[in-house]
């Protein structure tokens, strides 16, 4: 197992709607930098973030899932949190343990939005964001 300092780790937050496709992109990216051979998905059940049989069964996270894969000599966590506003506090409370914050949108628009309540609260917390 490779060792990294902590200069070489980054603590990536992916926040955005329900929907949006948080976990599908951490499932992609999971599988792109080869942390996983086969790709997951939400749809069949096989995603690597949403382990928990509700989730699978209701086909969206409940929980926040980290995730770890490596790019570039840089360890990256990703910490896949749940898009339904009933659910914010996961993605609040992973703010103080992430540097970057990435909120996937859609050309869907709301007019109260949980993620730009987390985008909001990143900015407070001195978290930067990454825009997808």
């Amino acid at each position: 197992m490779p060792s990294y300092t902590t200069a070489d780790i980054r603590n990536v937050l992916l926040v955005g709607h329900g929907g949006c496709g948080k976990t599908t992109l951490a499932d992609a990216l999971l599988f792109e930098s080869k942390a996983v051979t086969k790709k997951g998905s939400v749809s069949d059940g096989s995603s690597v973030s949403d382990f928990e049989k509700e989730e699978k069964d209701h086909k969206h996270s409940i929980y926040s899932s980290v995730l770890h894969l490596d790019h570039q000599g840089k360890r990256i966590n990703l910490i896949d949190a749940p898009g339904s506003p009933d659910l914010i506090g996961h993605a609040i409370a992973a703010l103080p343990a992430v540097d970057r914050s990435c909120r996937r949108k859609t050309s869907i628009t709301a007019l109260w939005s949980a993620p730009a309540m987390v985008n909001d609260s990143s900015a407070v917390s001195g978290v930067k964001r990454l825009k997808s």
